[in-house]
């Protein structure tokens, strides 16, 4: 009898990797910089078939079978509003609607249980994020993923792989400019400062949303552009020879990334290339990254980082991660690291690169010290860390769960690397893209990117208060699927294993080479996909 039952559950765990390495391959596609054909949208369409079968698979599997610790919520908490739910009066819902809303909290049901423990309160130092608020808006208006952000208090500029570029005004979420122009996707933006006076265009009209401002968006049509957001007219196009995939603004210099290992340094001043290098074995490179007073650092589509000094415009590697160290609590693990985990973005301060990969951890590049150590940033069994941002020495981090589809945010302190809660909507799907700003001077105001919707979380200053009576509401606006311009609430909560390492990941783990090969055997499909002819750039004023 027992054996029976063991190769039943042998079965299902089989059956489990090959429902995860699915949906691994299905967010491949999703984060290809190109159109996608019929066959892989139809692909995409089985997404959440898939989810739920791998939801079931994953209910029956034995409780001791799971290596990875449930999250645990400290006791002074504030419950996700995505549990209220199910309070809601339903006596009214038509059949489609109740279906819709089983779906949903079946969805929601598949985060780990969670258990409030004591917490050890420290009389000398509070969190003051705990309880604290976001106001959380749903916008739509891309045709496809949002692939990069960027935004400057009520400044918000997000670009797509539908080629287009669109101007929000982040106080209210209004869409008021539509720029187009690339022929292919928008892979990067850059605002540029507005402490930046050369790039600062002089305007009349001093209640538009951009007031002078410009930004500068990289495609895979092998060009920059440089955009007014008065107007939303294009000024200027530099064509760059190789597709971009990744940019970085300082002092009028641009650095780009290409899908060929290629590193490259423009002036915008002249509209020309400074210089270039090709490196990381004519891999795709993910992100460029202006760091210490010159120095350029660059990550690659499997798992390299590099950095290199730009004195006197030439490259000099100084440090490559695969000659770095892996450090866990201040212990050696292994002389030298080795991942071929993509790279999905990176932030710096000071010495010190944060990237994150396809697994649940932060990874920290001391490029000075050649050292390198995690930070925990998700406690599922296969997650992946998304998208990074930072503003002062506040890091934030996207977190994504496989198995039930849904992120939330991570806030640490950069300067000790300390976690400091976790902001969680309930129903955020993957986030693609992100950045971040104040506004009212103090209060965070974070911009998420993923298939097709956008989302801005307001910190809401502490002394405000929402009733639990609109709670329910927006729990049961959402448990119906977000419509446009909607609000719901996001809550600052604490996990106590955050502070904890869970370094069971391994860099060579057989999920990850699965993830690799199906990228690099989607990349080369992208690459037998031809780029459309260039055609004249157009703005719509809305």
């Amino acid at each position: 009898m027992s054996s029976q039952k063991g190769g039943k559950d042998e079965t299902n765990s089989t059956a489990i990797r090959k429902l995860r390495k699915k949906l691994r391959q299905i967010e491949n596609l999703e984060r290809l910089q190109r159109q996608l054909t019929d066959d892989e949208l139809s692909k995409i369409y089985q997404k959440e078939e898939l989810r739920r079968e791998l939801s079931q698979k994953l209910t029956d599997l034995p409780l001791k079978d799971s290596k990875y610790p449930k999250v645990q919520l400290a006791e002074h908490s504030i419950k996700p509003k995505s549990h209220v739910v199910a309070e809601v009066n339903t006596g009214n819902i038509n059949q489609d609607e109740q279906k819709i809303r089983q779906d949903t909290v079946t969805v929601s049901k598949q985060r780990p249980a969670e258990k409030a423990v004591p917490v050890k309160k420290d009389k000398k130092k509070i969190n003051s994020w705990i309880g604290r608020q976001f106001q959380v808006r749903f916008l739509k208006g891309h045709a496809d993923v949002i692939t990069c952000i960027v935004v400057d208090q009520d400044i918000l500029v997000t670009g797509s792989r539908d080629t287009t570029l669109k101007l929000w005004d982040a106080v209210d979420g209004n869409l008021t400019i539509s720029m187009g122009g690339h022929t292919g996707p928008v892979t990067s933006l850059v605002m540029i400062p507005a402490n930046d006076p050369r790039y600062i265009l002089e305007s009349d009209q001093e209640d538009t949303v951009g007031r002078g401002r410009k930004v500068i968006s990289g495609s895979t049509d092998c060009s920059l552009r440089i955009w007014a957001l008065d107007t939303g007219i294009m000024l200027a196009r530099l064509y760059t020879y190789s597709p971009v995939q990744c940019i970085s603004y300082r002092d009028g210099i641009v650095a780009t990334g290409s899908d060929a290992g290629k590193v490259e340094l423009w002036d915008l001043d002249k509209k020309e290339s400074i210089c270039s290098i090709i490196s990381f074995n004519e891999e795709l490179l993910t992100s460029v990254l202006f760091c210490e007073e010159n120095h350029l650092a660059a990550s690659s589509a499997t798992g390299l980082i590099k950095v290199w000094n730009i004195s006197n415009h030439t490259f000099t590697i100084e440090a490559s991660s695969d000659e770095a160290s892996l450090w866990t609590d201040g212990k050696l693990v292994y002389a030298e690291y080795s991942s071929k985990c993509r790279v999905n973005s990176m932030v710096n301060r000071g010495n010190k690169l944060y990237w994150g990969d396809e697994n649940r951890n932060i990874k920290v590049f001391d490029y000075r010290n050649a050292k390198i150590y995690k930070l925990t940033n998700n406690l599922g069994e296969i997650c992946m860390t998304d998208c990074l941002t930072s503003i002062n020495s506040l890091l934030i981090s996207s977190s994504y769960d496989l198995d039930n589809g849904l992120s939330y945010l991570n806030v640490r302190e950069m300067g000790n690397d300390e976690y400091l809660c976790s902001i969680d909507e309930g129903s955020t799907e993957r986030v693609m893209s992100i950045s971040c700003t104040f506004y009212k001077d103090d209060l965070l105001r974070i911009c998420t990117g993923g298939s097709y919707e956008l989302r801005i979380w307001d910190q809401l200053d502490i002394k405000k208060d929402i009733k639990e009576s609109s709670w329910v509401v927006e729990g049961f606006r959402h448990s119906l699927g977000m419509q446009v311009g909607d609000l719901s609430s996001a809550n600052c909560v604490y996990h106590d294993n955050f502070n904890t390492i869970i370094d069971t990941e391994s860099e060579s783990d057989s999920d990850v080479e699965d993830t690799v090969s199906d990228s690099e055997e989607l990349t080369e499909e992208a690459s037998k996909v031809p780029v459309k002819n260039e055609s004249n750039s157009f703005c719509i004023i809305l």
